[in-house]
């Protein structure tokens, strides 16, 4: 009896280490296999910044032809950014105003931005065009009504 239970315990013994060195092999392979990852998604990530940048550099240039009167410029930056106008004016339908409209209002705003944005702020312009466009419309809704509310009040 003995002898059966101790080599079952043998076997029971081989097993785990068995078990063991496999799980070690497999979780050292995966470890490998996250850090060549991670190398390819950081080399992925560099080449991304890079073309981002370039990008940025490109609205730079627009953003200055635009400022010096290229009505086409103007144009290119307000279609490249009708999502965040958009975005913008969904929050105020249902005011009894049409989305044209208040979409409308927002390209305003929009082109405001445009004109007083200076790339020395190192902002994105769609960062700093939300207040303007914001503004813009809120300044319609406040004072298209029947009554005029003056801003001192």
């Amino acid at each position: 009896m003995k002898n059966a239970q101790k080599v079952q315990q043998d076997n029971l013994e081989r097993k785990i280490k068995y078990t063991q060195k496999n799980e070690n092999d497999k979780m050292q392979s995966d470890f490998e296999e996250n850090i060549e990852f991670m190398q390819k998604n950081k080399n992925a990530k560099i080449n991304n910044v890079q073309e981002n940048s370039e990008e940025k550099f490109g609205f730079v240039e627009e953003i200055k032809k635009a400022q010096n009167g290229d009505k086409d410029a103007m144009a290119n930056l307000v279609e490249e950014n009708q999502g965040l106008i958009w975005n913008i004016a969904r929050r105020f339908l249902g005011r009894g105003y049409d989305k044209e409209d208040i979409y409308q209002i927002g390209c305003m705003g929009f082109i405001k931005s445009i004109r007083r944005f200076d790339a020395d702020f190192e902002v994105q312009l769609s960062t700093y065009a939300v207040p303007y466009i914001l503004g813009e419309i809120k300044k319609f809704l406040r004072d298209d009504g029947p009554v005029k509310v003056s801003r001192s009040l």
